[in-house]
């Protein structure tokens, strides 16, 4: 079978971040740092035979969880072109670790990445390539955050070295800035006032316990 081109988009519907904990059988140790997106992929090749398997279908190595929407009916999209081009979209929400360097926490940034792998096709059978280059991803520019901002991204090339072979491989790159005024507000601000509030009692006079009780408590 000849090498077939398959080309992919990728559009961020929506994401979040967060830190979960890794099953028992991870050989990670502790928390991990992952980020859930909800993200529409498009992928087009030339060969309406490769329909036929869906070992085609990429998968994304680092997920640690990850479903396809069914509702009200599975968010797929299937175009078959005159020319022998075939269009087909899902919508997956995933769960993707990303391990972070926190040494400069919370005014740390971080690089996470995107890779979407071929499953069951080798380099010798297909190859992956972005349809637009850094263009072929769209949302991140508009994505808000709570506790970070997106500085940057860019897509990559790669190829996947296993014992059965190099099987292709597309990555998405893209830095982090953790916003430090969340933090400011939702944690330098009220442990400070509570410190403050602490000193209350050092101008209650002795003899009321009840008052200095109650600040203790």
């Amino acid at each position: 079978m000849p090498v077939q081109l398959v080309a992919l988009m990728i559009l961020l519907l929506s994401s979040t971040l967060g830190t979960t904990r890794p099953p028992s059988s991870s050989v990670r140790g502790g928390g991990i740092p992952g980020w859930c997106s909800q993200v529409t992929r498009a992928l087009a090749w030339t060969d309406a035979s490769c329909r036929s398997s869906g070992s085609l279908t990429p998968f994304i190595p680092d997920s640690k969880r990850s479903f396809l929407h069914d509702v009200t009916v599975e968010n797929r999209l299937i175009r078959i072109f005159s020319n022998g081009t075939v269009l087909y979209a899902l919508r997956i929400t995933a769960t993707i670790a990303c391990n972070m360097d926190l040494t400069k926490y919370p005014m740390d940034r971080q690089v996470c990445t995107l890779q979407l792998e071929s499953w069951g096709y080798n380099l010798q059978d297909v190859v992956f390539y972005w349809t637009r280059g850094n263009d072929s991803v769209k949302g991140l520019d508009t994505l808000r955050l709570a506790q970070y901002s997106v500085e940057s991204y860019h897509t990559s090339v790669s190829e996947a070295v296993y014992e059965t072979g190099k099987y292709p491989k597309l990555v998405l790159h893209f830095a982090l800035r953790r916003n430090v005024l969340f933090f400011i507000l939702e944690t330098y601000v009220p442990s400070t006032l509570l410190v403050v509030l602490s000193w209350v009692s050092f101008w209650i006079s002795q003899s009321s316990v009840p008052a200095r009780t109650c600040i203790g408590q």
